[in-house]
């Protein structure tokens, strides 16, 4: 604001040499637009400022405590580590019981809200670790805050062995005890350093279950009364009195996510043998990432519902609404194609720890302020989290564009009958699995890897803040694989933007996306030179959140009873060849891969069957060579196969014009 009125006054005193008349008005414009603009912002301010005043953390002891150590045995054994707690061998799918006499523990914490751990406890158990015939032995441990949510097993020499971490520590509701869960066990740099290998820092060992009782038990964390009121669900009136000022939005950002991690890997063709690694036997690795978000710290920020499926029937939406999480892994091979060669199920959201920020209106029970995401607070899921199976389903099930799980139907609830069931979902399932061939760099020369992550939320107003890329190495160290980040920082947006942002030696580039009612498609191509009169075209369609869907029932108990993605690709040829035709999807799997028609007009890539269209939250890649330079023309992109909507779009083409815009 304070740069408009300076540049508004600056360019009024220059008018005023010229026409003083004309200096008053806009003096007086000037004047008004600025008192307007207060006037709302501080209304904003005011209305947006509904919830109570923050809550005091109460700093409180903890009593003598305990935690559970359930093994990864898949991890272990590929490792091959043999892990001893207490002279207890670390088995596949049993627990470590591990009870830890208190130091100076506490934990700072509100009603409903977990804010840090402090202190330690003492660890009085041995650890024994063997690998390859040599030994470590563990002693005089403890177990201290490392930082607010994390967790360090250090020796007196206060060397890092250890690390517990990534977890939901929140209050019981009888406000007894700190209840720890969806936490890992992962290895710390001291101990990467004794396997020799670095790149194992932060490799989960065992999930992590904890039980943290209060010395003084309830009223230790006291509840203080505070003033009504209104939650500030997505969608609703900022200030029923003034509805100019708006309605709040839900704004959620991915800030960060770790590495993709190593959890099992087995044999193509022997699918009960573990992997063995690089020039070896093709085998497949399931893998997954911590994923961090965080609400938005804006006026308008809304209140998150974030219900665990199954809870209840609750505001705003009539259903157990939560956020859902996706990770996918690529590859841009050097001759220009990038193919998507890992992708995960879907990741249902179940509650949310709401750290570093203060609460708003608790929602009525039985639900608690695990079930909300409040402004400017942030959660995480761990690598362990996103592996556990009663979380995980198919991306099929979801309505993307509004973030619509519908339940009937569902692997949960395959009867429609509102109660959970077991979804029978096995280890290899629903999981990002990689092939070895597909990420091991000596297959694959000269190839860049990338991952992503992308948290949808219903409503969300931008969903490119939501997602975000890294570029990793894959590596092949201490018998497992690694995927390191070679990049500096989380970029956001969809890959396809990356692709199509990555440098050109000689060449163009285009970009266009298009937001339909039913969700929205991006379409990347990357022209280059690679002879005196020869052009490489290369072109990525993704799918970001497009579905086309029929359903049936009502919230909670919606059914999907049909669901259609991108049925088809055409691009004109204007008086151009096309040779070399290329298409890329990322699997191994010959039966779905879409068929191309060359006529002389146009190149034409169909999906050979319903179950091969392009779905939400993947992309595919086209190719060929021609002996035109590239000029603008527009691509059809065909949605859905049943009763089919052509979308056109502007991309790169030989022999198309030469000036049009091509980026949206």
């Amino acid at each position: 604001m304070k740069i408009f009125l300076e540049l508004s006054f600056e360019f009024a005193k220059a008018l005023r040499r010229v026409s003083p008349a004309s200096y008053d008005f806009l003096k007086n414009l000037t004047l008004l637009v600025a008192g307007v603009f207060c006037l709302g912002f501080f209304a904003l301010a005011s209305a947006a400022d509904k919830h109570p005043a923050p809550v005091a953390l109460t700093a409180a002891s903890l009593d003598e405590s305990a935690i559970w150590l359930l093994w990864h045995g898949d991890v272990l054994a590929s490792l091959k580590l043999d892990i001893q707690v207490n002279g207890e061998m670390a088995l596949a799918g049993d627990g470590s019981f591990v009870t830890l006499p208190v130091r100076d523990a506490k934990i700072r914490a509100a009603p409903g809200r977990f804010d840090a751990l402090e202190g330690s406890f003492d660890w009085p158990y041995d650890i024994v670790i063997r690998r390859f015939g040599r030994q470590l032995r563990l002693t005089e441990l403890q177990l201290l805050a490392d930082d607010p949510l994390r967790l360090a097993i250090r020796d007196a020499d206060q060397r890092t062995w250890l690390m517990i971490g990534a977890g939901h520590p929140r209050l019981s509701a009888d406000r007894k005890q700190l209840n720890l869960s969806g936490a890992e066990l992962r290895i710390g740099p001291a101990l990467a350093e004794w396997l020799g290998a670095p790149l194992l820092f932060d490799q989960p060992l065992a999930n992590v279950l904890g039980r943290f009782p209060l010395l003084g038990g309830a009223a230790a964390i006291p509840i203080v009364a505070t003033e009504s009121c209104t939650p500030r669900w997505p969608g609703t009136l900022i200030d029923a009195n003034n509805p100019a000022l708006g309605r709040y939005r839900a704004d959620v950002r991915l800030i960060q996510m770790t590495p993709l991690r190593f959890l099992r890997c087995r044999q193509i063709d022997l699918p009960n043998e573990r992997c063995d690694g690089p020039a070896g036997v093709d085998g497949e690795v399931a893998l997954a990432p911590d994923a961090v978000l965080q609400n938005s710290d804006a006026a308008d920020a809304a209140d998150v519902p974030w219900y665990s499926k199954f809870l209840g029937v609750f505001p705003p939406d009539g259903n157990d609404q939560h956020p859902f999480l996706i990770w996918n892994l690529y590859r841009a091979d050097p001759n220009g194609y990038l193919l998507q060669i890992g992708r995960s199920g879907l990741k249902h959201a179940f509650i949310t720890i709401n750290n570093g920020c203060t609460l708003g209106c608790s929602p009525p029970a039985p639900a608690n302020a695990n079930n909300v995401l409040y402004p400017s607070c942030s959660d995480v899921y761990s690598v362990g989290s996103n592996d556990t199976r009663q979380f995980l389903g198919p991306r099929s099930e979801l309505i993307p564009s509004v973030g619509l799980w519908a339940r009937c139907g569902s692997v949960f609830d395959p009867n429609c009958d509102g109660v959970e069931d077991q979804s029978g979902i096995e280890p290899y399932q629903q999981r990002l699995l990689a092939r070895e061939t597909a990420i091991d760099p000596a297959v694959n020369p000269l190839a860049r890897y990338f991952s992503d992550a992308w948290y949808v939320v219903r409503g969300d107003v931008d969903i490119d803040n939501t997602m975000g890329t890294r570029e990793v190495q894959p590596s092949w160290a201490a018998d497992i694989w690694n995927f390191p980040f070679i990049d500096n920082e989380l970029q956001g947006g969809p890959m396809v933007a990356r692709w199509v942002a990555e440098a050109l030696n000689d060449g163009s580039r285009s970009f266009t996306r298009r937001r339909l009612p039913q969700g929205e498609i991006a379409l990347g191509a990357r022209v280059e030179r690679i002879g005196p009169s020869l052009w490489r075209y290369r072109y990525v369609l993704a799918n970001l959140d497009f579905a086309r869907v029929t359903t049936s029932g009502a919230l909670p108990n919606l059914r999907l009873d049909s669901e259609h993605g991108v049925g088809a690709f055409a691009l004109p040829l204007l008086n151009a060849s096309a040779s070399d035709l290329g298409f890329r999807d990322g699997d191994a799997l010959a039966g779905n891969d879409w068929n191309s028609q060359l006529t002389v007009n146009e190149l034409r890539f169909i999906a050979p069957q319903a179950d091969a269209e392009l779905r939400w939250g993947n992309l595919l890649s086209f190719g060929f060579d021609s002996a035109s330079p590239p000029g603008y023309a527009l691509a059809s992109v065909e949605l859905g196969i049943a009763g089919q909507i052509t979308q056109a779009m502007p991309t790169l083409v030989p022999g198309g014009e030469l000036f049009f815009d091509g980026f949206e």
